[in-house]
């Protein structure tokens, strides 16, 4: 009997395949999360220390900075299931940002295009 997709699997199902990519689907989800992991490693390597500040998120609560988070979520969730969390982390770095204002504590928040100042200062 012969398999109307034409594969000779048998099943009728062909592998899915990127929108005008030669790779399977699989591949380009893969391609994609490591394009992000990249330019998240680029931007902790090149842009995070020259800008002077820290994660609001890192210095209120402790643990690894937004851009780490969402390294290690892209690695283990990939790309389309990191964007939710990935939006949840940020808003948490903005309030943190807003905790850290009110504390006397200064920098400027991770989240992109919207800058927290805030600067460090000893307590006395």
């Amino acid at each position: 009997m012969t398999n109307p997709s034409g594969s000779g699997s048998g099943t009728g199902v062909r592998p899915r395949r990127a929108a005008g990519a030669g790779c399977s689907y699989g591949e380009a989800v893969n391609r994609a999360a490591l394009v992000v992991d990249r330019l998240v490693a680029a931007y902790q390597v090149g842009l995070s220390p020259r800008k002077g500040w820290s994660c609001a998120h890192r210095v209120a609560h402790g643990g690894a900075s937004c851009s780490a988070a969402v390294r290690q979520l892209v690695a283990g969730r990939g790309v389309v299931r990191s964007v939710v969390p990935t939006v949840v982390r940020f808003a948490a770095c903005y309030q943190a940002a807003a905790l850290l204002a009110q504390a006397d504590v200064s920098g400027v928040c991770c989240c992109g295009g919207i800058p927290v100042p805030f600067r460090f200062r000893g307590r006395p």
